[in-house]
Formats: C-alpha cells, structure tokens, sequence
C-alpha cells in the first residue's frame, strides 16, 4: 500500500522520502528509491524544521496524536492512502506530507 509516486515525489524524485511509525517494503516500490525511517519524535520534530523540500509519510492515527501533544507541524498534506495492515489485521490510513513547499 502506498500513495502514488507522482504525489509523494514532487520535484521528479528529487525530494528525500521519510517515514514514521510506517515500514512497507510497498512505499519503497512506488516511489523507486530508498526510504529513510525518522527514529523517535525527537528526530522526526528536528525534521520538520530543517528548510530543505522533504516528504514525511506516517500513520494519520500517529500524526494525530504528534499534532494534539505538540501543535501543527505545518507540513502540507500531499496524499492520503487507507488499506488494511495484513501483519495486524486492521485498518491503515497513511499520509504523506511535504515539507518546504511545492517548487523545490
């Protein structure tokens, strides 16, 4: 499961991808390239600062809770994918968020 690769490689590709909370070997097929996973919220809040173009996908259930606990992170909702997790048996909504704006 994953969003499409045009949506979560803006700028051709150039962009890094991250992830947090989420690891399908899946996201790694659509978008074409090696994905690095943000270890801790520590990590992932010093991301969200850095000025570069990057996109962040994570659980919509995580992101919630980041966002309730420690306000907006100001990313920019680029996709939105739900499908079921079949190692756990339950639904899963992930999205992908850009930071730095559109035009890199």
């Amino acid at each position: 499961m994953g969003p499409g690769r045009a949506a979560i490689c803006p700028g051709g590709g150039a962009v890094p991808v991250r992830t947090f909370e989420y690891s399908e070997p899946s996201l790694r097929f659509y978008v074409g390239r090696r994905i690095e996973p943000l270890r801790g919220e520590d990590e992932l809040l010093r991301w969200v600062r850095e000025p570069q173009p990057g996109v962040l996908v994570i659980p919509t259930d995580i992101l919630a809770e980041i966002e309730q606990r420690d306000g907006s992170l100001g990313l920019e909702e680029i996709a939105t994918k739900r499908g079921l997790n079949l190692a756990k048996g339950k639904p899963l909504e992930v999205v992908a968020l850009l930071r730095g704006g559109r035009n890199p």
